[in-house]
């Protein structure tokens, strides 16, 4: 597969050059003419499809192959015709603002966000966006207009995706000769054109795979032109009987631009009832068959949603059997041409023999005499007057420093006498003395123990409770309401508690901040009545 997208992308830009190439206009005569908004994508196709000429085959062959009913050719397209995609997680951001967006709903039609391929479709080209829908499931695809604006009940196309399988027994009529695989016939193109008639325009081998057919009734709405049906002949499978399509009312395309019927905003749609016109398997050419026509036919869909004459559509909502697709360019790295590898230690002498030119030239001009100091004498003076300048400038600036340090350190006050030996140090004129509970509190974090006051708050608590502890007396008992939810939890607390109020021992920093929560649950708690000694 990654082959077969190699040779058809270079074919095809091979094809575009020839057409577009200034010494070959006259061939463009003969061709069919592509329309100028194609001649951005197909600059950036002829620069593609020289990367992959330049990429080596060893580069292309360790490539991951392509999938068939993937649809990485048609995100290709997007990429390169520089439309972004829209993530899942911007959908929130989208709303009724999608002027600038283009939703792209192909295969089954599952929901996103709660919101149908259908209603976002909808959404946008009444904001002035552009739609394509392309399903063979069972799925009514009518498109009006929204429940806003200036007219809330625009006339609708009621069309509907039957989900019957449509096949043709004439083999010229299908791709491979394959009845499954019906090509689409463009219907007959009225005298004024809308842009949507150029889709087909030209186009005779757009191959289907197990479509479906729309059933429409009138054109009105979003639905202004019936594009493409299938050929003579074709056919579905209704109750074990074969009934002929009716070309007056099941078709394959429909279409619209212009003016909406509800907000008068321009916009581009079409749907389709075969999605897998635009997998990769039926836009790329087999070994032994003629080619299709499905990749042009896709690269005009691009180019009809996303351009509208100097507007540029740039944003794309691509749902693909209810998953939202947020990259478009995983072919990107299949076609980028592999950055060159130089052997350095090779062409080592060539390096230096540049290098020595290089700095033979700088010393012969006197390159950097001349930058510095100016090429004539009058430069040179200003310029020196202008460098000393700055010099004398910092050199002032650092002697006002060192002068202020100097003055800011004569007026400071001297330091206080030293301390007396063997006690504490006398303190200073503007210094306060600490008192003797701040000095008590020093000592106690000093020497990492605060027995004497955790001891004293917790013999406070079991007072309230109405026994002092002494030292060695054991715990009584404890009675804990019902309305506690851990009692054993409360009781494993009040011993820990009481073991250090009944038996002193040392008590760190680190250990008090652990048994603080307890205490002050198992006071608050005693408090509220849900805990006391006996029975």
């Amino acid at each position: 597969m990654t082959w077969r997208l190699s040779t058809y992308i270079l074919e095809k830009a091979s094809s575009w050059w020839h057409r577009h190439s200034c010494l070959c206009r006259q061939c463009a005569q003969a061709g069919m003419p592509v329309p100028p908004r194609f001649k951005a994508t197909g600059f950036l196709f002829a620069t593609v499809a020289a990367a992959l000429a330049a990429t080596p085959a060893a580069a292309q062959k360790e490539a991951p192959p392509l999938p068939g009913d993937g649809t990485e050719v048609l995100q290709f397209l997007l990429d390169a015709a520089k439309i972004k995609p829209i993530k899942h997680s911007e959908l929130s951001n989208v709303g009724r603002h999608m002027e600038d967006v283009i939703v792209i709903a192909l295969g089954q039609p599952r929901p996103i966000f709660d919101t149908m391929p259908a209603q976002w479709a909808n959404n946008a080209i009444s904001s002035g966006g552009a739609a394509l829908i392309a399903t063979d499931a069972a799925y009514e695809i009518t498109l009006g207009g929204p429940r806003f604006g200036p007219n809330p009940n625009p006339p609708k196309t009621k069309s509907i995706v039957t989900g019957q399988q449509v096949t043709n027994p004439n083999p010229n009529a299908c791709f491979l000769g394959k009845e499954t695989l019906p090509f689409v016939e463009a219907r007959e193109r009225p005298q004024v054109l809308d842009p949507e008639w150029e889709l087909f325009a030209g186009l005779s081998r757009v191959a289907t795979n197990r479509p479906s057919a729309i059933q429409f009734t009138g054109l009105e709405g979003g639905y202004r032109s019936v594009l493409a049906g299938f050929p003579v002949g074709s056919r579905v499978e209704r109750n074990g009987r074969f009934h002929d399509l009716d070309p007056r009312s099941e078709v394959f395309a429909l279409g619209g631009s212009g003016p909406h019927p509800a907000t008068g905003q321009h916009y581009r749609l079409l749907a389709l009832s075969d999605p897998s016109v635009f997998i990769n398997e039926m836009m790329l050419p087999i070994p032994g068959a003629e080619p299709t026509d499905n990749y042009e036919f896709a690269w005009r869909v691009v180019a009809f949603l996303s351009q509208e004459g100097p507007r540029r559509r740039k944003q794309c909502l691509f749902i693909q059997n209810g998953q939202v697709i947020e990259r478009f360019d995983k072919l990107r790295p299949l076609v980028q041409p592999p950055v060159p590898r130089i052997n350095l230690w090779d062409n080592q002498h060539k390096i230096v023999e540049f290098a020595d030119k290089v700095v033979d030239r700088f010393e012969e001009q006197d390159v950097a005499n001349k930058v510095l100091l100016g090429k004539d004498e009058e430069q040179r003076s200003d310029r020196f007057k202008a460098i000393m300048a700055v010099v004398l400038a910092m050199l002032a600036i650092r002697a006002a420093w060192y002068l202020m340090k100097r003055m800011a350190s004569v007026r400071r006050p001297p330091d206080g006498p030293p301390a007396a030996p063997g006690g504490l140090p006398l303190p200073s004129k503007r210094d306060r003395p600490p008192g003797v509970f701040e000095r008590r509190q020093s000592e106690l974090l000093r020497r990492n123990n605060l027995s004497e006051p955790v001891r004293t708050a917790i013999q406070e608590m079991f007072a309230e409770a109405g026994v002092v502890p002494e030292p060695g007396q054991k715990m009584p008992k404890v009675t804990v309401s019902a309305v506690v939810a851990r009692p054993d939890t409360l009781r494993e607390a009040l011993v820990e508690l009481w073991k250090i109020a009944a038996r002193p021992r040392a008590v760190s920093v680190q250990r008090w901040r652990v048994l603080e929560p307890l205490f002050v649950r198992a006071r608050q708690a005693h408090r509220d009545g849900k805990w006391s000694f006996g029975d």
